[in-house]
């Protein structure tokens, strides 16, 4: 088992320990612990929740795509702008 030395900021070493005497562990272990969380995501984790969040968007997008033209009005004349990009 390999040792290393952190220089915390104050506040972060109280919360450190604070935490560890709620858990019941060392300083040493629930140090190891937030660490290991810590590193478990990764990339492809992010990765691949972020694909899933993207294909539940285009699920919705394809269902808004597939409804009918209700209003055959360009966006421009919706809005309200002229051909210069003024106000109407």
């Amino acid at each position: 088992m390999n040792t290393i030395t952190l220089r915390l900021p104050d506040v972060l070493q109280a919360r450190l320990q604070s935490a560890a005497a709620a858990n019941h562990r060392s300083v040493n272990k629930q140090a190891t612990v937030l660490l290991e969380q810590a590193l478990q995501v990764t990339p492809s984790n992010i990765n691949a929740d972020a694909k899933t969040q993207f294909d539940a968007l285009m699920v919705i997008v394809q269902k808004a795509r597939a409804e009918p033209v209700l209003d055959t009005r360009t966006d421009n004349e919706i809005i309200g702008y002229d051909n210069n990009g003024l106000p109407a």
